[in-house]
């Protein structure tokens, strides 16, 4: 690629007061710079040598708080299975294993925070209420991330407790849906100092209606495929003294499908004929402990987390021809991990960090129909 030539100097478009030998003045804008959290050294971005994304909170909350929609409307390299709120798979620049959940580890990793929220499970699909940023790292972040991090990284930073200040703030909002059921939302969180200078905690709820839009003939329902969001999250916040901070907090969220997304190809535009209802159900929830602080000009944060999630749904199993048939999946996997580094801010042009990290999984899955019951591969 070549730069195209600039015109000549005579062709060159003069301002009002502007001599032949001088360009006009470009004014700049002044504005903070943009941290790179994901980085694992809180970089800016201009000198993050890498390709990221980087999604303000505020814009995040416009149209309402979503999910890991609202993420996937803003870039076109995220992509997602589209099975359902709690039970996608994401990827990112489409490098993907398959559409389905099994052992094997995800290729793209969600942190909260420094907390990874799965090993092998699907999206959980947490509410971005009350959300600093989110940000995507692209390609392979195996140097900084480990395995699990082929496709790249989507870290989402929430807002910290404020030690000094009492805030509240609460937001709803409706939805109406194309030949289906209304929504809604609301949300609030609530900053409360508990201990004058030391000790502060954030709470966040929310729930969410998603109206359905797809119907089913052979069961004389309307509208099938209903989504009910609701849950929330909390930290504990208590300053140390010297510069050192403990940070306690959980999340949890409950969603609830009564029936399944998809239409069927040659049936009528959102109709599907099932003989049986498709429901679901996910449940997240994560306790994490962090402590952070300093040691000198280096930085420490050490981070850890025990996760549990449940995914139970239901696929319709009927043969042609034959009785209505059900089959039913259970999947609930658990994992406790563990983060510690230690950094040196970029001075001079210089920074580095070094860390360890350590991840114990388990998973549990159950599959059962009317003629058999057994356990997933």
């Amino acid at each position: 690629m070549v730069a195209r030539a600039a015109p000549p100097r005579a062709a060159q478009r003069r301002l009002p007061g502007a001599t032949a030998n001088a360009a006009p003045a470009v004014p700049t804008i002044a504005g903070a710079d943009i941290i790179v959290a994901a980085s694992k050294r809180d970089t800016r971005l201009r000198d993050f040598a890498g390709q990221v994304a980087h999604l303000d909170g505020i814009d995040l909350a416009l149209g309402g708080a979503g999910g890991s929609d609202a993420v996937l409307a803003r870039l076109a390299s995220v992509s997602s299975t589209h099975l359902g709120a709690g039970r996608n798979k994401l990827f990112i620049r489409g490098i993907a294993d398959s559409s389905f959940t099994g052992p094997t580890q995800t290729t793209v990793g969600q942190y909260l925070g420094d907390i990874r929220l799965s090993y092998n499970a699907p999206d959980p699909d947490l509410r971005l209420y009350d959300i600093a940023s989110v940000e995507v790292l692209e390609g392979p972040q195996g140097t900084l991330y480990g395995a699990g991090s082929l496709g790249g990284i989507i870290r989402t930073v929430p807002n910290a407790p404020v030690i000094d200040h009492t805030t509240a703030a609460i937001a709803t909002g409706m939805s109406a849906t194309t030949h289906g059921d209304p929504g809604g939302d609301i949300g609030g969180t609530l900053n409360l100092p508990v201990l004058e200078g030391r000790m502060a905690l954030r709470i966040v709820g929310y729930a969410v209606t998603e109206g359905g839009y797809i119907d089913n003939p052979t069961l004389g329902q309307s509208d099938v495929n209903r989504t009910s969001i609701a849950g929330g999250r909390g930290t504990l916040r208590v300053d140390l003294g010297r510069d050192w901070t403990l940070d306690l907090g959980g999340v949890y969220q409950r969603t609830r499908g009564d029936d399944s997304q998809y239409t069927d190809r040659d049936a009528p535009p959102r109709t599907r004929n099932s003989a049986v209802v498709q429901g679901f159900g996910a449940d997240y929830r994560m306790g994490d402990l962090v402590v952070s602080g300093t040691l000198g000009g280096l930085m420490l944060r050490s981070s850890t987390a025990i996760v549990g999630q449940t995914l139970t749904e239901r696929y319709d199993a009927t043969m042609v021809n034959g009785d209505p048939r059900l089959f039913v999946q259970r999947n609930a996997t658990a994992m406790v991990t563990n983060e510690t580094r230690l950094w040196r801010p970029m001075r001079a042009g210089f920074g580095w960090v070094v860390g360890a990290a350590s991840r114990t999984t388990g998973r549990d899955c159950r599959a059962h129909s009317a003629q058999s019951r057994h356990r997933c591969p």
